[in-house]
């Protein structure tokens, strides 16, 4: 029987860095949003964000969309009764930098997903 992987740290491409983003100023698309629930019973809302393609020459964005097109990351926001503004404050700065109106009023998750 043949094995099915054998893992090789010397010999993973180069061009492949699975580090943690280095800080700095990224243009992302969001690609998808879902809801979860934690063991704690904790709810939150999962954000899957792919640096965006094509800005390699954008001056202020030539190191960092530039050098991670095409990486693709997670984050999410959860909700806690011990600092329930957090969720509001995080989701409300998100939807400002997608693009959202000023005073926009999301009635459920789906429209706010939308």
């Amino acid at each position: 029987m043949t094995d099915f992987l054998k893992t090789d740290y010397d010999h993973l491409p180069e061009a492949n860095n699975y580090d943690a983003l280095p800080t700095g100023t990224y243009e992302v698309i969001i690609k998808d949003i879902i809801e979860k629930q934690a063991t704690t019973g904790n709810s939150g809302i999962r954000f899957q964000l792919e640096v965006r393609r094509g800005l390699d020459q954008e001056e202020d964005l030539d190191n960092t969309n530039g050098k991670y097109a095409g990486r693709v990351f997670f984050t999410a926001v959860w909700n806690s009764e011990k600092n329930p503004e957090y969720r509001f404050t995080t989701l409300n700065a998100i939807a400002v930098a997608a693009g959202a109106s000023n005073k926009r009023v999301y009635t459920n998750f789906d429209e706010f997903k939308e």
